[in-house]
C-alpha cells in the first residue's frame, strides 16, 4: 500500500462510502471525518477507530501534523498535553487565520483547563 493509498479519504472512496455512510458506520459526525480526511488535527481514538474499520494498523494510517505553535509548546519540559486536550485544542478555529505561538496555546490551555 502507497502512501497515496493509505489516504483516509482513499480509504473512504475505495469502499464507495459517503462521508454520510462513513458517519453510520464509525458513530463519528460527518464534520469530524472531513477534518480528519482533510488533514486537521484529530484525535489518536478517532484515527484508531478508522484504523479498525479499515482493517489497518493504527500506524498505517497519516497523522496530520499539529500546528507549529502546538507542537513547540507540547515539546516543551515539563509539557504534559493530553491526548484529548491535543484534540480539543486541534479542533479550533480563528477567525484571525494566524498561526497562534506556542506561549497564545499556553494561555488557552489555562483557560481552557479552568473551564473543566
Amino acid at each position: 500500500m502507497t502512501a497515496d493509498d493509505t489516504t483516509l479519504r482513499a480509504l473512504r472512496l475505495e469502499r464507495g462510502w459517503t462521508l454520510t455512510a462513513l458517519s453510520r458506520e464509525t458513530g463519528m459526525s460527518v464534520g469530524m471525518l472531513s477534518d480528519l480526511e482533510r488533514g486537521k488535527c484529530s484525535s489518536e481514538d478517532a484515527l484508531t477507530r478508522l484504523a479498525v474499520l479499515y482493517g489497518l494498523s493504527r500506524h498505517q494510517l497519516p497523522s496530520p501534523p499539529l500546528p507549529p505553535g502546538l507542537q513547540e509548546l507540547r515539546s516543551r519540559p515539563g509539557s504534559n498535553l493530553s491526548a484529548e486536550l491535543l484534540s480539543r485544542l486541534c479542533r479550533l478555529e480563528f477567525r484571525s487565520g494566524h498561526d497562534l505561538s506556542a506561549d497564545e496555546w499556553q494561555r488557552l490551555v489555562v483557560t481552557l483547563e479552568g473551564t473543566d
